[in-house]
């Protein structure tokens, strides 16, 4: 398996992870109700300050 890291815009991710483009998303998004429709997520590791 070989890693390639992927530079998408925050509103790309999901569209990405469902059309399969992408495996996993690792970054600041937090799991609100709308986006735990589309995916899975883990357990909340860092809060933050979102800014959008």
């Amino acid at each position: 398996m070989d890693l390639e890291i992927k530079d998408t815009k925050l509103y790309g991710l999901l569209p990405a992870l469902k059309s399969q483009n992408i495996d996993i998303i690792v970054g600041g998004m937090k799991p609100i109700e709308e986006r735990k429709k589309s995916a899975n997520f883990t357990d909340v590791y860092y809060n933050g300050e979102t800014l959008y």
